[in-house]
């Protein structure tokens, strides 16, 4: 089974969770949040980031909030080969859900399309090509 491990600031991810879970209920991957608050020490949240990853596996996908800050960085330190996906939004942990049963690449590639597919501005999403 593939597993998530989402690193965000500071309560992002939990809530993010706690949306999902209300939108679906129970998610079917094994999933860790690693909430990066300002005052942290980098080094500890790496290695605190490492051990949730080695209870994922190497089976794994890494979702951060933000490319280039804190969260990110420590994704990239720790991926080890495992896919990192940036922007992490309620979409995409919805999408995951639906997925479940792929690898981490090819569940890295449906969430990045489906985040993507749900930024959009005015009221109709745009016609999918």
């Amino acid at each position: 089974m593939t597993g998530l491990l989402l690193i965000t600031h500071g309560e992002l991810g939990a809530c993010l969770m706690t949306q999902a879970r209300h939108v679906i209920g129970t998610l079917g991957l094994k999933i860790r949040v690693l909430g990066v608050e300002p005052d942290a020490d980098p080094a500890m949240v790496e290695q605190q980031a490492r051990s949730l990853t080695s209870d994922l596996g190497p089976d794994s996908v890494i979702l951060t909030d933000v490319f280039g800050a804190t969260p990110s960085n420590i994704a990239h330190r720790i991926a080890d080969g495992r896919p990192v996906v940036h922007g992490l939004n309620l979409a995409m942990l919805l999408r995951a859900h639906n997925y479940a049963d792929l690898g981490p690449v090819d569940l890295a590639g449906h969430m990045v399309s489906g985040g993507r597919r749900s930024i959009f501005s005015g009221d109709q999403p745009p016609e999918s090509s």
